[in-house]
């Protein structure tokens, strides 16, 4: 009793971990979305919609809305960030949420919906990023946020430290070859990046790496590179043991994250090319053990060539062979 009386007040005073919306939660707050666009994340409070493109040619190259769309999962309340540049990804950690855009890492105070301050996501030198050197992605890690950066390979970001504390190339022993990350998705301490090829093959040619390549974020260093994947992979997410791989929607592979490891790149488990409903997802999505959150280009069939309308869907993993 006297050991229980001591360890009492230690129980009560521990931190409660989040745990995640119930997938009902989550689908009926993302269809009630009028529109949607770059990606849809979520965690245990609010639901976040990513806009705006920057095709990265002239000064017009931002083509608005460029804003993350912050939807609470409590009362479907919607808040605005109005960003610089084409929001990318986000992810929150306590009371700041932060903005990866097609430019920059933005630090916003969602207390008082303000933002703090603007970071590089890749120490360039006094230049702007050339074409595919963009950001792409991002997940958090611990206090991590680990940015997929096309052509520059990754970076990370310390969010205690407000600072890049680590860059590279993923594959810098290719040229004249050149591969680009478009994506990076977690699991456990390993993030996997999804590589296309930069530079264009032809035949009797060498190829860039298209493929994954794994990365132990502890150390940082590379565990696995498993090339010979299709060209246009450009988005990736993972759930439990399933890793997602998008190629503009259409089609999507499905992969055994165990298989991923070593050097020989392994067959999908699925392509997935066709759905019920006309059209196909884009963008980066998130995925529980339930649902593939994502924002669907829905084609109207009864329009001459077909009308396409972006409209915001949980879509079923069961259903659309995803499981």
């Amino acid at each position: 009793m006297k050991f229980l009386s001591l360890l009492l007040p230690f129980l009560v005073s521990m931190p409660a971990m989040a745990a995640p919306p119930p997938s009902a939660l989550l689908k009926s707050t993302l269809e009630s979305q009028p529109s949607c666009q770059r990606f849809v994340r979520f965690d245990d409070k609010y639901l976040f919609l990513g806009f705006g493109a920057n095709s990265g040619e002239g000064a017009g190259h931002k083509i608005p809305p460029l804003e993350v769309r912050m939807v609470s999962l409590a009362d479907r309340s919607v808040q605005r960030l109005d960003l610089d540049d084409a929001a990318v990804d986000a992810a929150r950690v306590d009371s700041t949420l932060w903005v990866l855009t097609s430019s920059a890492l933005e630090e916003w105070d969602i207390t008082r919906m303000a933002r703090v301050k603007s970071y590089v996501t890749y120490n360039i030198g006094n230049r702007e990023f050339d074409y595919q050197e963009n950001p792409t992605g991002m997940v958090l890690y611990k206090d991590l946020l680990v940015i997929s950066h096309g052509r520059l390979g990754y970076s990370i970001f310390d969010t205690t430290k407000k600072s890049l504390v680590f860059q590279t190339k993923l594959i810098p022993n290719q040229a004249p070859m050149e591969s680009m990350a478009t994506g990076v998705t977690i699991s456990g301490n390993k993030a996997y990046f999804i590589l296309d090829n930069f530079t264009l093959s032809y035949p009797n040619q060498p190829v860039a790496f298209r493929g994954f390549v794994v990365v132990n974020l502890d150390s940082n260093k590379i565990e696995s590179q498993l090339d010979g994947m299709d060209p246009g992979s450009d988005a990736t997410i993972s759930n439990g043991n399933t890793l997602i791989v998008s190629f503009w929607g259409q089609p999507v592979w499905k992969y055994a994250l165990n298989t991923l490891a070593g050097k020989k790149l392994p067959e999908p488990l699925a392509r997935i090319a066709s759905f019920s409903i006309p059209g196909h997802p884009i963008g980066t999505p998130s995925m529980d053990d339930q649902y593939y959150y994502t924002c669907y280009e829905k084609m109207d069939l009864s329009q001459p060539g077909g009308k396409a309308t972006l409209v915001p869907m949980a879509m079923d993993r069961k259903v659309f062979h995803l499981d």
